[in-house]
């Protein structure tokens, strides 16, 4: 969703995508990847998330949405980073 503007730093969060990837395609694991996603859907934090990405990419699917704020919100929390 973002590879025009990613930067090496943001190395955790791309690999976020590729392990919430493989979940998705895999049968047995889509549950997983769906309720992690509906997981940061439901707090605060990754409301504004979805809301601030929304206007960035207005064309972007609910799910690439919340895709994108887990892997931000994740990859943030894990370095360390405060949310923005």
């Amino acid at each position: 969703m973002n590879t025009t503007i990613a930067q090496s730093s943001d190395l955790l969060h791309e690999y976020t995508h590729l392990i919430l990837g493989i979940l998705k395609s895999d049968p047995n694991l889509r549950r997983n990847y769906e309720q992690l996603l509906d997981i940061v859907s439901k707090t605060n934090e990754g409301k504004e998330m979805i809301k601030k990405l929304r206007s960035r990419y207005d064309t972007a699917s609910e799910m690439d949405l919340m895709e994108e704020a887990f892997a931000k919100l994740f990859s943030n929390h894990i370095m360390g980073k405060m949310n923005p």
